[in-house]
């Protein structure tokens, strides 16, 4: 009986390495699971506050290869359910890019940065989230690891 197994368990473990192998060669067709980019590399969103400063965009396909493409969005704050519309911050223009230097003057902790795919790459994009909201910090909660709760 354990000459049985042990063939079997071999041909299993053989079949999910190979089922791994497939899976992990097969790239998602279209949008890719972040296509936001900041300055040309995919956004790290736990990172992200509201001092993060550079250039914006949202793209289809692999933001690291060259042949990706620039898609329309929007982008606009949203303060307690209020949309901010100052600055940069507005929810009725298309852009390819934008610069957080120019939307972030007004912007405080706590507001909302939404990034809304406009025109036809929302019709692209399926049944895909075509919306990303990101919660503004004030600081890196990455770096917070030097806080200690004694009070001081």
């Amino acid at each position: 009986m354990k000459s049985v197994t042990t063939p079997f368990r071999v041909a299993l473990l053989g079949l999910i390495i190979c089922a791994q192998a497939v899976w992990a060669q097969q790239q998602p067709a279209g949008l890719y699971c972040n296509p936001i980019t900041l300055n040309g590399h995919p956004l790290n969103i736990e990172s992200f506050t509201m001092y993060t400063r550079g250039v914006l965009a949202v793209v289809h396909g692999d933001p690291a290869s060259a042949n990706h493409k620039p898609l329309p969005f929007r982008v606009y704050l949203r303060r307690a359910g209020t949309i901010i519309r100052q600055g940069a911050s507005n929810d009725t223009h298309d852009v390819y890019s934008v610069q957080l230097q120019e939307l972030m003057p007004v912007a405080r902790a706590g507001d909302e940065l939404v990034i809304d795919l406009a025109g036809d790459a929302k019709a692209q994009a399926g049944g895909r989230r075509t919306q990303q909201v990101i919660r503004l910090k004030p600081f890196d909660p990455l770096i917070s690891w030097f806080r200690r709760n004694d009070n001081c």
